[in-house]
């Protein structure tokens, strides 16, 4: 399969190369290969030898590890006595 195939594929069903993906997580391509073998991280398809990720799992991904922090209420900040420095 060539380069221009693969990118054709991609391009048509919203892929993202494993290079690509592992850039955009700050992580190495081993590392993502370890992730596969534990099952966990984005679903994946393989085209040839190249392994690809699928762009909306790479976003119910990110939308799985948000976190929005708690902030305490503004009137259980102020009831609380300050103390002397």
């Amino acid at each position: 399969m060539t380069t221009e195939n693969t990118t054709s594929l991609a391009d048509e069903f919203g892929l993202v190369s494993e290079a690509e993906y592992a850039a955009l997580r700050g992580v190495t391509i081993p590392a993502l290969r370890n992730e596969r073998s534990r099952g966990k991280g984005p679903k994946f398809t393989k085209l040839g030898k190249a392994v690809m990720y699928f762009r909306a799992s790479i976003r119910e991904e990110i939308d799985a590890r948000t976190v929005t922090p708690q902030r305490p209420p503004l009137l259980t900040q102020l009831s609380q006595p300050r103390r002397p420095k």
